[in-house]
């Protein structure tokens, strides 16, 4: 799965939009629940999933292929979740013996 993914990185950076579709197809569904274990919401989920594919075509330059792509987009979602979290000042309660 792997080389796959990588020839569709390569080919959507040269523009390929159903390399980019491919992608997406191949990626949305792992990236949702990754997202949904973290956020707890669907639509919550769903919206940082969306956000994270704008990061990863934004970024998609930049993949040097030194991790495989899927640690890649992963690692970026997990960066969208954490973004999100600080912008909406969601912390964990804690009690005020802390």
């Amino acid at each position: 799965m792997e080389s796959q993914a990588n020839q569709l990185v390569e080919s959507a950076r040269r523009g390929d939009k159903a390399a980019a579709n491919q992608l997406i197809e191949l990626f949305y569904e792992r990236i949702y629940a990754f997202l949904r274990r973290l956020a707890a919401h669907d639509a919550d989920a769903a919206d940082l999933t969306q956000r994270t594919f704008a990061r990863v075509w934004q970024a998609l330059p930049t993949f040097a292929g030194r991790s495989s792509f899927s640690s890649w987009i992963h690692g970026i979602a997990h960066h969208v979740y954490v973004d999100w979290r600080r912008a909406n000042h969601r912390t964990e309660p804690r009690s005020d013996e802390w």
